[in-house]
């Protein structure tokens, strides 16, 4: 797996929540999310669509789209666009379906979830944030990353 895809499967995991929330707040309607439950169980049904069957998703995604009231249109046109399917394209003199952003194997934990499994790195998350706190800082540079490492790894033998 390369390093795209291997930042890409760690950014999916939990994503299409706080993907949600960022385009809620990018056409205005977080307002209406943190003030009218009705309306946020709404937007949280999309990102629920991680929890159906892989082979399912696309006829739940569309059963879900229909329902969805009509300021949600621009939502769930990003979410199907990024997250369940492009469409398709004449190649060839046949038409070929066009992969979203993310597969649904990188976002979807319908499997996972039921076989018990994380659903989430939270393992890295803490081993990041254990760096961090070494580091004192977010975002040290590369030299200063590998004296502190040193330094840590000194005060452990």
């Amino acid at each position: 797996m390369s390093h795209d895809e291997s930042s890409h499967e760690n950014e999916i995991d939990e994503r299409p929540r706080l993907n949600i929330k960022k385009k809620l707040r990018e056409f205005g309607l977080i307002h209406r999310y943190d003030n009218e439950a009705d309306f946020a169980l709404y937007c949280r049904m999309i990102p629920a669509l991680s929890f159906v069957r892989l082979n399912d998703v696309k006829q739940y995604a569309a059963t879900l789209f229909e329902n969805l009231p009509d300021c949600l249109d621009q939502v769930a046109s990003w979410f199907e666009h990024n997250y369940i399917e492009k469409g398709e394209v004449r190649r060839g003199g046949r038409m070929v379906q066009i992969q979203p952003r993310f597969p649904h194997q990188l976002w979807n934990v319908h499997q996972t979830t039921i076989d018990g499994q994380h659903r989430t790195n939270n393992y890295a998350e803490a081993g990041n944030r254990r760096i961090q706190s070494e580091m004192g800082m977010e975002s040290p540079t590369m030299g200063y990353f590998i004296d502190r490492l040193k330094l840590i790894q000194r005060g452990r033998d």
